[in-house]
C-alpha cells in the first residue's frame, strides 16, 4: 500500500497514523518516535542484564520493525558496535601526529640531549553526560540507569551515543597489550576490573590513545581528570591515586602535553613522598620472615609517619603482606623512574632530590631508602648510609637484585645522577682543569657503578631485541647505561681524544641495538628511547662537523659512514614517533640541530 506523505514534521501525518514513523523519508533525525524509544531501553535492559549475570551483551537483541529505515539502521549500528570490534584484531600501531601546539623555548638540557619545549594543551572535544530525560519523554535514557555504572559516562563524539561496552572491553585489552611499556617496573598488579574508577578510566585514556582508530581520547582525557579528583576528595584507595597520576603524567608526556604531564607526575611524587614510600624500611633476613606473621613490621622508619601529624587520621595503612609491601616498592620506583628520567628529558628539575639540600635535617626527610624492586631481604653492612641511591652512585660493593625491575629503576637513578654531573662540568669555564677532587671522585666512582650495573644486565639475544615483547625493557635498560656515559663525557670530549674515542664507541653500541629491532615491535618500545637516540644522533653530528673542521680534504668516505650511522638514529625516532607524537618533536630538533651544524 502506498503512502502518501504530507511532509509534515517531525513525521508526516500518514505515516505516524500507520505507526511507521521510523521508516518516514521525511524524519528529521532529531526526534526520536516511540519505537526507537522503547528499543533503545530494551537495549540498556538487556546490557545490565548481561551484567549481572556475568556475561557481556555484544549482540543485544530487542524489538525491530521490518519496515525500519536509514535512520533506524544507523541508530542500530552504533549501539551495537560502532568501531566493528568483534570482527576486526586489535591495532596499535599509531599514525604520526602533528604537534603544533608545542611551542619552542630554548633552554639547557642535559648533556649530549636537546632540550624540549613545553606545549599547551589542545583544546578539549567531547563532553561529560548529565542523567535525565530527553525532552519531555517519559522513557528514561539507557546512561540515566539507577545503578552505577563500571564504564566512563561519555558520549561517543562521533555517534552522538553512549559509547558500547564492548567498545570499552576493546580498549581495555589495548591497554593490557602494551602494560609493560607503560609499567615497566610495577606493572599491573591486580586485575583490571579491581582497579579504582579512575584508575580504569585512565586506563580506557592510554587504551585509545595506543589505538589509532579510536576517537574518544579527548573525552576521556576530561572524563580521566574528574575522576581522579572524585577519587581524591573520597582518598579510598591511594596507591590506585598515585598509579592514575601517573598515567596521566605518561599520557601527557608522550602526547607533548608537557605543562600537564609535570602537573601529574609532581602529584604522583608528592603522594608518594606525603606516604613515606620513598623510605620503606629494608629488611634482614630475619625480619623478612618475620614480616609474613606481622605485616606491621619494617612498613616505615617510624609508626607515626603513616598518620597524619595533626589529627592521626591514617594516611596509608601499613602492608597487609608482603605481597602489598612490594606493590608498594615496585610503584614508588615507577614514579621515581618517570620523575627521574623525564626530567632529564626535558632539562627540568627532577622532584625527588634524594637528600641534596645543605640542610642535614631536611635530607633524612628526603632521602630514599626504599629497597630496590624484588629485593625481599638485604645484609646490612656496618657503617654504610641508608641512602640507597648514594649507595649505587657511589660504588658500594653490594648484593643488588638482578630482576629486570630494578635493573631499570638503578638505571633511571644513574642516568639522572651522570646529567647532574655533566651540567656541573658544563658549568665550568674550562671542563676538565678546573674541576675540584671532589667532583672526579664522584664522576670515577659513578663510571664504575654505570660499568657495574651494564655487566649485570641479561645480554640481548643474538646481539638484537628479544623475541619476546615483554622483554623490550631490555632495550631500554642496554640503551640507557651507554646514554648515561654519554651524557658522563659530553663536557671533555673537545678536550680529550680518549673520551672523545669513548662516546664514539658508546654511540655505535646504540646503533647496534637500534639494528636489532624489528619494524613491527617498534610500538612496544618506552618512548623515553626517544630521547636517548637524541642524544645518540647528537655524538654522530659531532663526529661529522669534527671531521669537516679538522681537515681541508677530509675523506668523503669517513663523512659518508657517519652520515648512514645518523640516518638509521634519525630513522628510528622517526619510526618511534608513530607510536608518541612527543618524539617527533625530538626529531625536528635533531634535524634543526644538524643543519645548523654544516
Amino acid at each position: 500500500m502506498k503512502i502518501k506523505c504530507d511532509r509534515r514534521r517531525p513525521f508526516c501525518g500518514a505515516c505516524e497514523r500507520a505507526r511507521r514513523e521510523d521508516s518516514c523519508q521525511y524524519d528529521d533525525g532529531v526526534h526520536r518516535s516511540r519505537h526507537r524509544q522503547l528499543q533503545a531501553r530494551i537495549d540498556e535492559l538487556q546490557t545490565e542484564i548481561a551484567q549481572l549475570e556475568g556475561t557481556p551483551s555484544n549482540s543485544p537483541t530487542g524489538i525491530s520493525s521490518p519496515s525500519a529505515g536509514k535512520s533506524f539502521s544507523r541508530i542500530q549500528r552504533s549501539s551495537s558496535d560502532p568501531f566493528g570490534v568483534g570482527s576486526s584484531r586489535i591495532s596499535t600501531r599509531r599514525s604520526s601526529r602533528s604537534l603544533a601546539q608545542s611551542s619552542g623555548s630554548p633552554g639547557s638540557s642535559s648533556a649530549g640531549a636537546l632540550p624540549l619545549a613545553s606545549a599547551l594543551d589542545a583544546p578539549l572535544q567531547g563532553q561529560i553526560v548529565s542523567g535525565g530525560p530527553i525532552g519531555d519523554s517519559d522513557i528514561q535514557p539507557p546512561w540515566a540507569s539507577r545503578a552505577p555504572s563500571p564504564y566512563p559516562n561519555i558520549v561517543h563524539p562521533v555517534h552522538g551515543s553512549p559509547v558500547h561496552p564492548a567498545t570499552w572491553e576493546h580498549l581495555k585489552q589495548v591497554f593490557l597489550h602494551h602494560i609493560t611499556q607503560i609499567y615497566p617496573i610495577v606493572g599491573l598488579g591486580s586485575p583490571f576490573d579491581q582497579h579504582t574508577f579512575a584508575f580504569r578510566t585512565t586506563g580506557y585514556l592510554l587504551g585509545s590513545t595506543f589505538d589509532p582508530s579510536s576517537p574518544l581520547s579527548p573525552p576521556l582525557i576530561t572524563a580521566s581528570a574528574q575522576a581522579l579528583h572524585t577519587a581524591l576528595a573520597s582518598g579510598s584507595d591511594i596507591m590506585d591515586l598515585i598509579n592514575s597520576s601517573y598515567l596521566l603524567a605518561f599520557h601527557s608526556y608522550t602526547n607533548g602535553r608537557l605543562l600537564e604531564g609535570m602537573y601529574h607526575a609532581g602529584a604522583a611524587v608528592s603522594i608518594c613522598l606525603q606516604c613515606r614510600l620513598h623510605q620503606i624500611e629494608d629488611l634482614t633476613h630475619d625480619e623478612a620472615e618475620e614480616e609474613e606473621e606481622n605485616p606491621v613490621a619494617g612498613t616505615s622508619r617510624s609508626n607515626e609517619l603513616w598518620s597524619h601529624p595533626s589529627i592521626g587520621t591514617p594516611v596509608l595503612l601499613p602492608a597487609r603482606n608482603m605481597r602489598d609491601r612490594e606493590m608498594r616498592i615496585r610503584t614508588f620506583w615507577q614514579v621515581f623512574y618517570l620523575d627521574q628520567c623525564w626530567s632529564v628529558a626535558l632539562g627540568a628539575l627532577p622532584l625527588f632530590t634524594n637528600g641534596s639540600s645543605n640542610n642535614e635535617t631536611a635530607n633524612l626527610d628526603v632521602e630514599i631508602s626504599t629497597p630496590w624492586p624484588g629485593q625481599a631481604y638485604t645484609d646490612a653492612i656496618p657503617g654504610s648510609s641508608t641512602n640507597i641511591i648514594a649507595r649505587l652512585c657511589g660504588a658500594v660493593n653490594e648484593n643488588l637484585p638482578n630482576n629486570t625491575a630494578a635493573i631499570l629503576a638503578q638505571a633511571a637513578a644513574l642516568f639522572k645522577r651522570a646529567s647532574s654531573l655533566s651540567l656541573e662540568a658544563t658549568a665550568s669555564p674550562e671542563p676538565g682543569t678546573d674541576m675540584s677532587p671532589e667532583f672526579w671522585t664522584q664522576y670515577a666512582s659513578l663510571e664504575q657503578a654505570i660499568r657495574g650495573l651494564f655487566s649485570r644486565i641479561p645480554p640481548l639475544a643474538g646481539g638484537g631485541i628479544p623475541a619476546l615483547e615483554a622483554d623490550t625493557r631490555l632495550v631500554t635498560a642496554h640503551t640507557m647505561v651507554h646514554t648515561t656515559l654519554l651524557h658522563l663525557y659530553h663536557p671533555f670530549v673537545n678536550a680529550d681524544g680518549n673520551v672523545r674515542e669513548n662516546s664514539l664507541a658508546e654511540a655505535r653500541l646504540i646503533l647496534g641495538i637500534i639494528h636489532g629491532i624489528e619494524p613491527r615491535q617498534f610500538e612496544f618500545l618506552d618512548p623515553l628511547l626517544g630521547t636517548m637516540w637524541m642524544s645518540t644522533a647528537g655524538v654522530f653530528i659531532r663526529e661529522m662537523s669534527a671531521v669537516r673542521s679538522s681537515n681541508t680534504f677530509f675523506s668523503l668516505e669517513v663523512m659518508e659512514g657517519l652520515h648512514v650511522e645518523y640516518q638509521v638514529v634519525v630513522g628510528a625516532m622517526k619510526r618511534l614517533a608513530r607510536v608518541f607524537p612527543i618524539v617527533e618533536t625530538m626529531v625536528q630538533r635533531v634535524e634543526e640541530f644538524y643543519a645548523a651544524s654544516f
